[in-house]
């Protein structure tokens, strides 16, 4: 009696278990390719109903990162961050989870680096996980060769390494836009003929490539410094342009705030390159300042649910940068 009793408490809890489960994937059905409106809330109401999965949670975040990066919207991309930090929870050794994660915290990093250790560390991660294969290792190269002289030399030996393994498995037009990036960025011939002996077959075409190049790093380096220069002269400007209008919008201040979050700092290698850090700060510092009192101060902004997180956010990034009396005491 006894045992039938247990069989059928049993029989009860796994038919709860598949109920929860296939009501799970029926909402996943009904939202994976509707984000970020009904979509979203489907997706949620999965992740609610069986947690024990963390295809949900990374579904929802690959959606909101995409729609994050093609609306240049740092908000989304913020929201995709917590989806995938909640399938890592659950599946540690989901190496889908750790790549994007590190692809949002990169849309997300600043001149000041705050993102870009935390999307290196997950970087690893995924490839540490993954192994030795070859999509991860063109994925991650690609990242790491576009930050190359921002890397440690920690993360550059970690991202040789990656690629040396992978190199067999390669053929000439999966390395060839490697390469173009190496011209670009990196321009370490070790690293070069190393990974060319791995396929020597690709002499040949490397070098017709590096020739057809012809950038030498230093004047890359210029290059990029100028850019970042002409980039701060231009949102100053337009910033004090605004200004003599009046007061500057809650929008216009948002855009210029997102455009100078995307430098990336290769003003650092070129230090006579005439870029004036204090000009960043004290540019980040006012535009930092016109949207936490646009959030504060608009009728819309105060109407939006959205906004009270945005504002935790904006407040968190000045007092980090920007933790003087004086600047408390403007933040007040």
């Amino acid at each position: 009696m006894k045992r039938s009793k247990a069989l059928i408490a049993a029989a009860l809890v796994m038919g709860i278990f598949f109920l929860f489960q296939f009501a799970a994937e029926f909402f996943f059905a009904l939202g994976k390719d509707k984000i970020p409106e009904i979509g979203l809330k489907n997706l949620q109401m999965s992740m609610k109903l069986f947690p024990l999965s963390a295809q949900y949670p990374s579904e929802a975040g690959f959606a909101l990162l995409e729609k994050g990066i093609r609306d240049n919207d740092a908000d989304t991309v913020i929201k995709s961050v917590h989806f995938f930090q909640a399938a890592a929870k659950i599946n540690s050794l989901d190496y889908q989870s750790h790549y994007y994660l590190a692809k949002a915290y990169l849309q997300l990093s600043t001149a000041a680096g705050v993102y870009f250790d935390m999307a290196m560390d997950e970087l690893k991660r995924a490839a540490h996980i993954r192994g030795s294969n070859k999509q991860i290792a063109l994925d991650c190269s690609r990242v790491f060769f576009s930050v190359w002289p921002l890397l440690e030399d920690e993360d550059r030996t970690f991202a040789a390494g990656l690629l040396l393994a992978a190199m067999p498995a390669l053929s000439w037009s999966e390395f060839s836009p490697l390469m173009e990036m190496w011209a670009l960025y990196v321009q370490d011939a070790p690293l070069l003929m190393e990974l060319l002996l791995r396929q020597p077959q690709f002499f040949g075409p490397a070098a017709d490539l590096l020739v057809a190049a012809a950038i030498p790093m230093e004047q890359r380096r210029e290059l990029l410094t100028l850019h970042e220069v002409h980039t701060l002269d231009t949102l100053e400007r337009r910033f004090n342009e605004l200004g003599l209008q009046g007061q500057i919008g809650l929008d216009d201040a948002r855009s210029l705030l997102n455009q100078l979050r995307r430098l990336k700092g290769y003003y650092r290698l070129q230090p006579e390159s005439g870029f004036a850090p204090e000009k960043l700060a004290k540019l980040q510092r006012a535009l930092l300042l016109a949207v936490i009192s646009g959030l504060l101060s608009d009728a819309k902004a105060q109407a939006d649910p959205k906004s009270a997180p945005q504002l935790r956010e904006y407040i968190q990034a000045y007092i980090a940068d920007h933790s003087g009396l004086n600047d408390l005491d403007d933040l007040k």
